[in-house]
């Protein structure tokens, strides 16, 4: 820790485990989410992160959100993060490609005015783990941490910051309700752990994916 003087501190011990936590994320940028989602976290004073895929912003015809919907949401306070340019399975592309999905998106993030500080995986695709081309692609993407969309449980002062677990609330897992999001927030807070919810399109009938 760097003091106002020209002196530095010894380093702070901290932990982010003295309480649970909670994090509200919303994958691949679509419009449902936007107008459907994001107004009942605004009116309850919450925030969310919203994954979008660079290169389909603005494809509203297959219903995903504009570049003016994202600043719309970044100046109420949501984080827009990355979820690459166009959501492939990471561990299966180029070297090449690979670059341009990770450092590519960010860059696309930051034309529009968005530094994103967090990564989602498409497919749940890390590739081999920690170590690997994909999660070092991601790391030098700038970003301070990433994660899956697994089914996979909490995490902890112990968790790779590269590879944290969601979990996906949605229809086709039968975990788009109340009584089961209630019960990880329940269990987050009750062991001091972080739960990242995971959501995709809201209020869309029929959509296995919806909640």
């Amino acid at each position: 820790v760097t003091n106002p003087g020209a002196v530095s501190s010894s380093p702070l011990a901290f932990s982010i485990t003295d309480a649970g936590f909670v994090s509200l994320t919303f994958d691949d940028g679509y419009s449902s989410a936007y107008n459907n989602g994001v107004p009942i976290l605004d009116a309850a004073g919450l925030k969310c992160t919203f994954y979008v895929v660079a290169h389909f912003v603005g494809n509203t015809d297959d219903g995903y959100v504009t570049v003016e919907q994202l600043q719309t949401m970044a100046k109420n306070g949501h984080e827009i993060g990355n979820h690459t340019q166009t959501h492939p399975y990471l561990s299966t592309v180029s070297p090449e490609q690979l670059v341009a999905e990770t450092s590519g998106a960010e860059q696309d993030l930051k034309n529009w005015g968005f530094d994103a500080a967090t990564f989602s995986y498409p497919y749940d695709d890390f590739g081999t783990g920690e170590g690997g081309a994909v999660v070092n692609a991601v790391i030098a993407a700038g970003v301070r941490g990433a994660r899956d969309s697994d089914y996979a449980g909490y995490n902890n002062a112990t968790s790779y910051p590269f590879l944290l677990d969601a979990m996906p609330s949605e229809s086709d897992l039968g975990t788009d309700n109340v009584d089961t999001v209630t019960g990880w927030i329940q269990t987050a807070v009750t062991n001091k752990m972080w739960v990242i919810i995971l959501w995709h399109h809201v209020d869309e009938a029929g959509n296995p994916y919806n909640v």
